[in-house]
């Protein structure tokens, strides 16, 4: 059963009942690149500076044919190789990404029969990035409450085949990685809820500018990343926050009662931020940026499958998805003890 509620016309809180998460897999690709990767730029201490900012000391790139469906795959394919899930039982098949393989079709289809899955199982392409995994966990707990069983969310991207490698702004800070999760019925009660926020008004803020049929005004030609960094900066450090607070008051629970707060990878010192404003304790924090970079809608999946999280018992994790959109959003779920977490590729 699926509950909306109205809190003061800002947001909605949607609350759902009877599914969970019985699996995460994911994978990066094999081409490490290290911070020395860009001693081509001459301001080599204005670098220095924005590596020590944005917290990245390596990143992964995949290589020209290697696409964020493969890497996708490569997670579904580890799943259902190690668990009792099977191909066969998958009733449908989300794929968040920005980085399609096709204008037309879906690349979900290609995804489909590269799986092996029933010619019944339900296929969604999702345009989504930073908020992406939060988005699709709530549309794959949506089909269940309608009478899915099982559902396959695959989230990947990878960035680097739109990066300017002459822009430091992006460059340095973005990573490919793909991640599958299996989201699933369940007989007993297991509550998870849900928000989000839209503001298009700040869609031009992080964009590849030229488009398909349009162009963002004075960028036509422009067909690498282009981010708006103090925007961004701005945005997230006055809106997630609050936004925390927001949700956490909605649902009457106090910051302590989750056992970790994860924040999507955007960028170090931004995440030190919201995690002091939000009032998150260090054992609740993790950050892996480090290691990945920002992978944009891989980001939650990877911390999930991060060697640091343990689960000797059932815990409740708060997904912070916030960026390109712009678009922010929650979930509130609990993992169980004895879910399968895997993180393998490097």
């Amino acid at each position: 059963m699926c509950i909306i509620e109205f809190i003061n016309n800002m947001s909605k809180l949607l609350k759902n009942s009877y599914s969970k998460i019985t699996a995460v897999s994911t994978v990066v690709p094999k081409r490490k690149i290290l911070n020395n990767h860009f001693r081509y730029f001459d301001d080599q201490k204005a670098l220095e500076k924005s590596f020590k900012m944005v917290g990245v000391n390596q990143r992964f790139w995949s290589d020209k044919t290697t696409t964020a469906a493969d890497l996708c795959c490569k997670a579904a394919k580890d799943i259902f190789k190690n668990t009792l899930h099977d191909e066969a039982e998958i009733d449908a098949v989300i794929f968040i990404t920005q980085s399609p393989n096709y204008q037309m079709p879906a690349t979900v289809f290609e995804i489909h029969k590269v799986l092996g899955l029933n010619e019944s199982a339900l296929c969604l392409d999702v345009n989504l990035g930073c908020s992406g995994y939060v988005y699709g966990l709530f549309l794959s707990n949506s089909l269940i409450s309608m009478g899915l069983s099982k559902v396959l969310l695959l989230a990947g991207e990878t960035p680097s085949k739109f990066l300017d490698k002459n822009d430091t702004g992006t460059s340095i800070l973005f990573g490919d990685g793909g991640s599958a999760s299996i989201i699933e019925k369940t007989s007993e009660y297991r509550e998870s809820s849900y928000r989000f926020k839209s503001r298009g008004s700040g869609f031009e803020t992080i964009s590849i500018p030229s488009g398909i049929h349009k162009s963002i005004k004075g960028l036509e030609n422009k067909k690498t990343l282009s981010m708006h960094g103090p925007d961004v900066f701005n945005f997230t450090i006055k809106e997630i926050p609050k936004f925390i607070k927001e949700h956490i008051d909605s649902v009457q629970n106090e910051i302590q009662d989750y056992d970790y707060i994860l924040l999507h990878q955007a960028n170090l010192f931004m995440l030190k931020h919201i995690y002091k404003k939000a009032g998150v304790s260090e054992g609740q924090r993790l950050t892996n940026i480090d290691k990945y970079g920002n992978t944009s809608s891989a980001t939650l999946p990877l911390l999930l499958t991060d060697k640091k999280i343990v689960l000797d018992k059932a815990k409740k994790f708060m997904l912070v998805g916030f960026g390109v959109g712009l678009s922010w959003g929650i979930a509130d779920v609990i993992l169980d003890e004895g879910v399968y977490l895997n993180h393998f590729g490097e």
